[in-house]
Protein backbone atom coordinates (compact mmCIF):
# COMPACT_ATOMS: atom_id res chain seq x y z
CA UNK A 1 0.00 0.00 0.00
CA UNK A 2 1.56 3.23 -0.61
CA UNK A 3 2.36 5.95 1.49
CA UNK A 4 0.43 8.86 1.78
CA UNK A 5 2.83 12.29 1.78
CA UNK A 6 2.38 15.31 2.51
CA UNK A 7 4.37 18.76 0.96
CA UNK A 8 6.11 20.68 4.00
CA UNK A 9 7.53 24.22 3.89
CA UNK A 10 9.97 24.05 6.39
CA UNK A 11 11.14 27.96 7.45
CA UNK A 12 14.94 27.56 8.71
CA UNK A 13 18.07 30.10 8.35
CA UNK A 14 21.00 28.62 6.55
CA UNK A 15 23.04 26.90 9.01
CA UNK A 16 26.19 24.64 8.88
CA UNK A 17 24.11 20.98 8.18
CA UNK A 18 27.50 18.63 9.84
CA UNK A 19 27.02 20.49 13.85
CA UNK A 20 23.30 20.88 13.40
CA UNK A 21 22.80 16.96 12.71
CA UNK A 22 25.52 16.26 15.15
CA UNK A 23 23.34 18.16 18.39
CA UNK A 24 20.32 16.97 16.74
CA UNK A 25 21.43 13.13 17.39
CA UNK A 26 22.75 13.55 20.66
CA UNK A 27 19.85 16.37 21.71
CA UNK A 28 22.26 19.22 22.50
CA UNK A 29 21.78 22.89 22.23
CA UNK A 30 24.75 24.93 21.03
CA UNK A 31 25.94 26.09 24.93
CA UNK A 32 26.18 22.54 25.51
CA UNK A 33 28.48 22.44 22.29
CA UNK A 34 30.27 25.25 23.48
CA UNK A 35 31.26 23.24 26.28
CA UNK A 36 32.57 20.38 25.12
CA UNK A 37 34.59 22.04 22.75
CA UNK A 38 35.85 24.76 25.88
CA UNK A 39 34.55 27.38 22.78
CA UNK A 40 32.20 30.63 23.55
CA UNK A 41 29.19 30.13 23.15
CA UNK A 42 29.00 33.34 20.42
CA UNK A 43 31.75 31.83 18.36
CA UNK A 44 29.76 28.35 17.95
CA UNK A 45 26.81 29.80 17.01
CA UNK A 46 28.85 31.91 14.12
CA UNK A 47 30.28 28.59 13.36
CA UNK A 48 26.60 27.13 13.10
CA UNK A 49 25.59 29.95 11.12
CA UNK A 50 28.05 29.71 8.76
CA UNK A 51 29.69 33.29 9.72
CA UNK A 52 32.75 31.81 10.52
CA UNK A 53 35.24 28.57 11.05
CA UNK A 54 37.24 27.89 13.53
CA UNK A 55 41.32 28.25 12.66
CA UNK A 56 42.82 27.08 16.02
CA UNK A 57 44.25 23.53 15.20
CA UNK A 58 43.12 22.34 18.52
CA UNK A 59 39.75 23.38 17.97
CA UNK A 60 39.62 21.70 14.80
CA UNK A 61 40.85 18.61 16.36
CA UNK A 62 38.24 18.75 18.78
CA UNK A 63 35.87 18.81 16.68
CA UNK A 64 36.80 16.06 13.91
CA UNK A 65 37.11 14.34 16.94
CA UNK A 66 34.14 14.59 18.42
CA UNK A 67 31.66 14.31 15.10
CA UNK A 68 33.85 11.75 13.69
CA UNK A 69 34.28 13.83 10.19
CA UNK A 70 37.01 15.37 8.73
CA UNK A 71 37.42 19.22 8.91
CA UNK A 72 36.88 19.54 5.59
CA UNK A 73 33.71 17.78 5.33
CA UNK A 74 32.54 20.53 8.42
CA UNK A 75 33.90 23.32 7.35
CA UNK A 76 34.45 22.91 3.68
CA UNK A 77 36.91 25.18 2.35
CA UNK A 78 34.39 27.45 0.24
CA UNK A 79 33.15 28.45 3.98
CA UNK A 80 36.30 29.55 4.78
CA UNK A 81 37.13 32.17 1.96
CA UNK A 82 36.58 35.64 1.64
CA UNK A 83 33.67 35.27 -1.45
CA UNK A 84 31.60 32.81 0.71
CA UNK A 85 32.15 36.01 3.35
CA UNK A 86 30.71 38.59 0.36
CA UNK A 87 28.26 36.27 -0.83
CA UNK A 88 26.94 35.38 2.73
CA UNK A 89 25.62 39.08 3.78
CA UNK A 90 23.69 39.17 0.19
CA UNK A 91 21.62 36.04 1.32
CA UNK A 92 18.07 36.32 3.25
CA UNK A 93 18.35 35.56 7.03
CA UNK A 94 15.33 32.96 6.14
CA UNK A 95 15.13 30.47 3.70
CA UNK A 96 12.08 28.13 2.38
CA UNK A 97 11.97 24.44 1.55
CA UNK A 98 9.62 22.30 0.38
CA UNK A 99 9.69 18.43 0.82
CA UNK A 100 7.31 15.73 0.36
CA UNK A 101 7.32 14.13 3.88
CA UNK A 102 5.70 11.06 5.03
CA UNK A 103 2.65 11.39 6.96
CA UNK A 104 3.41 8.75 9.36
CA UNK A 105 6.74 10.19 10.02
CA UNK A 106 5.37 13.94 10.72
CA UNK A 107 3.35 11.93 13.03
CA UNK A 108 5.89 10.11 14.82
CA UNK A 109 8.11 13.22 15.32
CA UNK A 110 4.89 15.26 16.41
CA UNK A 111 5.86 17.77 14.34
CA UNK A 112 2.38 17.37 12.78
CA UNK A 113 0.93 20.03 14.80
CA UNK A 114 -0.08 23.76 14.13
CA UNK A 115 -0.29 26.58 16.33
CA UNK A 116 -3.80 28.10 16.36
CA UNK A 117 -4.56 31.31 14.96
CA UNK A 118 -5.29 32.59 18.40
CA UNK A 119 -1.49 32.00 19.11
CA UNK A 120 0.19 33.42 16.16
CA UNK A 121 -2.21 36.24 16.77
CA UNK A 122 -0.88 36.86 20.44
CA UNK A 123 2.61 36.53 19.38
CA UNK A 124 2.12 38.78 16.79
CA UNK A 125 0.83 41.43 19.27
CA UNK A 126 3.16 40.79 21.57
CA UNK A 127 6.00 41.82 19.17
CA UNK A 128 4.25 44.68 18.30
CA UNK A 129 3.82 45.89 21.68
CA UNK A 130 7.51 45.30 22.46
CA UNK A 131 8.32 47.55 19.71
CA UNK A 132 5.92 49.92 20.92
CA UNK A 133 7.65 49.94 24.12
CA UNK A 134 10.92 50.24 22.95
CA UNK A 135 9.64 53.85 20.97
CA UNK A 136 9.00 55.22 24.80
CA UNK A 137 9.92 59.03 25.19
CA UNK A 138 11.64 57.77 28.72
CA UNK A 139 14.23 55.99 26.50
CA UNK A 140 17.06 57.38 24.74
CA UNK A 141 17.84 56.71 21.24
CA UNK A 142 21.33 55.38 22.64
CA UNK A 143 18.90 53.00 25.43
CA UNK A 144 16.53 52.14 22.67
CA UNK A 145 19.29 51.25 19.76
CA UNK A 146 21.05 49.31 22.49
CA UNK A 147 17.93 47.07 23.40
CA UNK A 148 17.00 46.28 19.91
CA UNK A 149 20.98 45.00 18.80
CA UNK A 150 20.97 42.91 22.36
CA UNK A 151 17.28 41.22 21.66
CA UNK A 152 17.20 41.31 18.30
CA UNK A 153 14.44 43.37 17.45
CA UNK A 154 16.07 45.07 14.57
CA UNK A 155 17.49 43.30 11.40
CA UNK A 156 19.89 42.02 13.40
CA UNK A 157 20.64 39.14 15.47
CA UNK A 158 20.55 39.27 19.32
CA UNK A 159 24.13 40.77 20.33
CA UNK A 160 26.42 39.43 23.44
CA UNK A 161 27.59 42.21 25.26
CA UNK A 162 30.63 41.91 24.16
CA UNK A 163 29.42 42.16 20.53
CA UNK A 164 27.25 45.07 21.42
CA UNK A 165 29.96 46.83 23.01
CA UNK A 166 32.02 46.98 20.33
CA UNK A 167 29.41 47.99 17.90
CA UNK A 168 28.95 51.64 20.36
CA UNK A 169 32.60 51.65 21.08
CA UNK A 170 32.29 51.07 24.87
CA UNK A 171 33.25 48.25 27.38
CA UNK A 172 30.44 45.25 28.14
CA UNK A 173 30.13 46.73 31.55
CA UNK A 174 29.06 50.36 30.33
CA UNK A 175 26.87 48.76 27.97
CA UNK A 176 25.42 46.15 30.88
CA UNK A 177 24.73 49.71 32.79
CA UNK A 178 22.74 51.19 30.08
CA UNK A 179 20.91 48.26 29.36
CA UNK A 180 20.02 47.76 32.80
CA UNK A 181 18.78 51.66 33.04
CA UNK A 182 16.76 50.99 30.11
CA UNK A 183 15.19 48.10 31.16
CA UNK A 184 14.11 49.77 34.59
CA UNK A 185 12.59 52.69 32.58
CA UNK A 186 10.28 49.54 30.64
CA UNK A 187 8.94 48.47 34.01
CA UNK A 188 7.33 51.58 34.35
CA UNK A 189 3.26 51.34 34.81
CA UNK A 190 2.58 53.15 31.75
CA UNK A 191 4.52 50.81 29.60
CA UNK A 192 4.88 47.45 31.44
CA UNK A 193 1.17 47.10 31.81
CA UNK A 194 0.82 47.11 27.62
CA UNK A 195 2.79 43.99 28.15
CA UNK A 196 1.60 42.22 31.16
CA UNK A 197 -1.33 40.81 29.88
CA UNK A 198 0.71 38.74 27.06
CA UNK A 199 2.74 37.57 30.11
CA UNK A 200 -0.03 36.13 32.16
CA UNK A 201 -0.68 32.53 32.68
CA UNK A 202 -3.93 31.98 31.11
Amino acid sequence: MPQDNVRVAFVGRLKNAALVEFMAERGWSQARLARELGAHITTVSNWVLLKAAPTSEALLEKIEKLLGHLREDIFPDFFRSKEWREARVQLPKEHIVVREVPVRQLLQSGRLSLPSPEVEYDKKELREQIVHALKSPSLSLKERKILELRFGFGDEDAHTLQEAGKVFGISHERLRQIELAALKKLQHPSISNRLRVFLEEK
